[in-house]
Parts: C-alpha cells; structure tokens; sequence
C-alpha cells in the first residue's frame, strides 16, 4: 500500500484496516501488508501509533516512512499539538545545494 502526502496518511489508515478488519489478509501472517509512504503528514494521535507499532513488531506490518528533509508537510502539524505519524521507520532524504544527496534511515517521529 501507497501514497503520497495526504495519500499517505490514507495509505496508513488502509494499512491498519486490512490487517484490522479484513480476515483474508490477517490470516496471512507475517509480511500480510507493506507499507510505503511519501510525505505523510502527522494526522494521528499516539493511541493509533502504538497500535501501528503492535502491528510491526508482530511483522504483519512492514512500513517505511520517506521523507525528502525540506518538505514541510511531514512536519506538519507540529508535534506540540499532538499529531504523530503512523509510522516509525523513516527514510529522509537530504539533496545537497552543492549537488549530492545524503541518505539516512532512522525510527520516530
């Protein structure tokens, strides 16, 4: 499962919902949805991530989180007013104005 932006944060809910709601895919076991976000903004509360995280320590979930470093978006809303993103694997990626890119895989918001 996909998505950009707010595709994905929509993509995180689907996420949750497959592996929540839908039998077929639960029973799969490990590996049953991977997830795949661009730019997500921070549209959950901790409730939802903890949950989120339930689901990828018992490897039904495996997600990633990418995030380009001069983005707003995933920065959004601030953290002090309580949005968390669904997520907790990040990959940021960070251009260089002197060319080159740095890549850095981290956990958190």
């Amino acid at each position: 499962v996909t998505g950009h932006s707010l595709g994905g944060a929509l993509a995180q809910l689907c996420a949750y919902d497959l592996l929540t709601s839908c039998p077929e895919v639960a029973e799969r076991g490990a590996g049953a949805v991977t997830l795949v976000s661009f730019a997500a903004p921070r549209m959950f509360n901790r409730a939802f991530r903890r949950r989120m995280d339930m689901l990828e320590a018992s490897e039904r979930l495996a997600a990633l989180r990418v995030v380009v470093s001069p983005d707003i978006i995933p920065r959004l809303p601030p953290g002090i007013l309580g949005g968390h993103h669904g997520v907790s694997s990040r990959l940021d990626i960070c251009p260089s104005p002197r060319g080159g890119t740095r890549l850095a895989l981290s956990t958190g918001d």
